[in-house]
C-alpha cells in the first residue's frame, strides 16, 4: 500500500528542507562573504613577511578560480603560515623562480579589460584579456611588469598559461588563444619565432573549435634544443625542433589514449644527466601523477601515484631530494610526497594550479628520474599511498569515484566554489533530486499526466 499523499509530502518537504538548511548553516561565513571566503578579502597584496624565510622553506601557489573574478598568487612557509598574498589580477597561472634570486618569482596572469582596450564596440560578443608576465620580490612586494598581450576572445581562459624564460630579453610562450608558440623579444615585443598546431595537426581531433589545442604548458629543453609544449586537449606530449619542426618520433601520447594521458597539465622534462630522458606529468583526468621514461625509441610509463582522495592534478616537480610536490586542483591542496610515496607535508589551498618550491629551481629542474631514484608506484586504495585526509570525508571520495565519470564530476567542482565539499555536494544532490521528485508526484497527483509502460508518457 502506498504511503497517502500528505506523508510523502512531508517527506519531500524534510528531504529539500534538511539538507539545504545544513548546507547553508555549515556555510553561512562563505557565502555571505565572511572570513573564510575568499571574497571577503581584498584584492591587494598582503603585507610581505617572507623576508626572514629561508626560501627553500618558501612554497609559492597560484589560482585562477579562487572567486568568480580573482584567483591569487600566495606563499607558504613550511609551517602553512601565510607570508604573502596576492589577488591584484583576475587570473594566476604559471610560477616559476627568478634565477639568481633568493626570493623573486615571475608568474603569469590575466584580466578582463572594457572592450574598448581591444577597441571591441560594447555590443560585441568577445571579451578583451590582458596577459601579463610579471616579475615579483616576494620580501618588498615590489611587481614589474615585464609583458603585456592582450586578445579579444569569447572565453576569458583563452590566454597564456605557461611561459619560459630564455633570458633576459626573451621568453617562450604557450599561446592557447592562437594555438602556436612563440618567442618574443620583451625589449621590442617583436616575435622572433612561432610554431603553430595547425602545422601538424588537423582540425579533427582535439577539442571544439573555440578551445582545439588548449596549449597549456611549454618548456626549453637546453641540452637538447628542443621546445617541448602540452597540447592538452590532444593527450599527448610533443617536442618541437625550432629549426626542423615538430619531432613526431619523440611525441609522448595520442589523441584518445586515455591509458597514456587524458588532458594533462604541466610536464617537466628531465634530461640524461640525471636519469631521464624521462617526463613527470600531471595526468589530470586520469587522477593522477605519471612519469614516463624513454627507453629504446618509446615511452615506457615508470612511475604512478595517486591516492583515493586526488581529483584533477595540474602540477607536479620532482625536487632535489627525491620528493614530488604536487597540486591537486579538486582537492584543493597542495601536498609534497616522498619516496617512499607517503604524504610528508600538505597545505589546503582553493583550486591550485601550480606550486614551485623557492631554492630548488624551476619545476623539476633539480630533480631526478623516478628510474634513477628507484621509486615505486603507488596507486589509489593502496596501504601506503598516504591521502592526508579520512573518515566520513575519504569515503565519500572513494565512494563518488567509482560511480561518477571523472570529467563529469571534475566540471561539477570546476564550476562550484572553491569552499563547496563532496558532503555539500550529496546535501545539494538529495535536494535537487528530492525537489524533482516531489514536482513530477505532485504533476501525477493532478491527474494531468500519466506515464505507461515502458516509456511513454501521455499529457491530460
Amino acid at each position: 500500500m502506498f504511503p497517502r499523499k500528505r506523508s510523502l509530502r512531508v517527506l519531500f518537504a524534510v528531504l529539500v528542507v534538511v539538507p539545504t538548511a545544513v548546507l547553508g548553516v555549515a556555510n553561512a561565513d562563505r557565502i555571505v562573504g565572511g572570513p573564510d571566503s575568499p571574497r571577503a578579502e581584498g584584492t591587494a597584496a598582503t603585507t610581505p613577511d617572507a623576508s626572514s624565510v629561508p626560501p627553500k622553506s618558501i612554497t609559492v601557489v597560484t589560482n585562477h578560480f579562487e572567486s568568480a573574478k580573482h584567483g591569487s598568487i600566495a606563499a607558504f612557509a613550511e609551517d602553512g603560515t601565510l607570508v604573502y598574498r596576492n589577488r591584484t589580477h583576475n587570473r594566476y597561472f604559471d610560477v616559476d623562480p627568478v634565477p639568481g634570486t633568493t626570493h623573486s618569482v615571475m608568474y603569469v596572469g590575466s584580466d578582463v579589460l572594457d572592450k574598448s582596450y581591444c577597441k571591441l564596440p560594447e555590443t560585441a560578443q568577445f571579451n578583451c584579456i590582458r596577459n601579463v608576465v610579471e616579475r615579483l620580490n616576494l620580501s618588498t612586494g615590489h611587481v614589474e611588469r615585464l609583458y603585456t598581450y592582450d586578445v579579444s576572445t569569447r572565453h576569458s581562459e583563452d590566454s597564456i598559461h605557461d611561459v619560459d624564460r630564455l633570458n633576459d630579453t626573451h621568453l617562450l610562450v604557450a599561446d592557447i588563444f592562437e594555438n602556436r608558440v612563440f618567442v618574443v623579444n620583451t625589449s621590442s615585443e617583436l616575435i622572433t619565432w612561432s610554431w603553430h598546431a595547425s602545422t601538424d595537426f588537423d582540425f579533427e581531433g582535439g577539442g571544439s573549435f573555440r578551445d582545439w589545442t588548449h596549449l597549456n604548458d611549454v618548456e626549453y629543453i637546453e641540452s637538447r634544443d628542443l621546445v617541448m609544449t602540452d597540447p592538452r586537449n590532444h593527450d599527448q606530449v610533443l617536442f618541437i625542433d625550432r629549426k626542423r619542426g615538430l619531432r613526431e618520433n619523440l611525441t609522448l601520447g595520442a589523441d584518445g589514449d586515455h591509458d597514456v594521458l587524458y588532458e594533462q597539465h604541466n610536464p617537466d622534462y628531465i634530461p640524461e644527466t640525471r636519469g631521464g630522458p624521462a617526463v613527470v606529468i600531471a595526468d589530470s583526468e586520469n587522477n593522477r601523477i605519471v612519469e614516463y621514461q624513454r627507453e629504446d625509441g618509446s615511452w615506457n610509463r615508470s612511475w604512478v601515484w595517486s591516492d583515493a582522495r586526488m581529483q584533477w592534478p595540474r602540477d607536479a616537480d620532482r625536487l632535489p631530494d627525491g620528493d614530488t610536490l604536487v597540486t591537486d586542483t579538486h582537492s584543493n591542496r597542495v601536498f609534497e610526497v616522498n619516496e617512499s610515496g607517503e604524504i610528508t607535508w600538505r597545505i589546503d589551498y582553493p583550486k591550485p594550479y601550480e606550486a614551485e618550491r623557492l631554492g630548488t629551481g624551476d619545476e623539476s629542474a633539480g630533480g631526478e628520474s623516478a628510474a634513477s631514484l628507484g621509486l615505486d608506484s603507488k596507486r589509489a586504495g593502496g596501504a601506503t599511498a598516504t591521502t592526508g585526509g579520512g573518515g566520513i570525508q575519504q569515503s565519500l571520495y572513494v565512494a563518488l569515484k567509482t560511480v561518477v565519470p571523472n570529467r563529469i564530476f571534475h566540471g561539477l567542482k570546476w564550476v562550484l566554489p572553491s569552499w563547496v565539499s563532496l558532503t555539500d555536494m550529496l546535501a545539494l544532490a538529495v535536494a535537487l533530486l528530492s525537489a524533482l521528485a516531489w514536482l513530477a508526484s505532485e504533476l501525477y497527483w493532478t491527474d494531468r499526466i500519466r506515464i505507461r509502460s515502458p516509456v511513454s508518457v501521455r499529457w491530460r
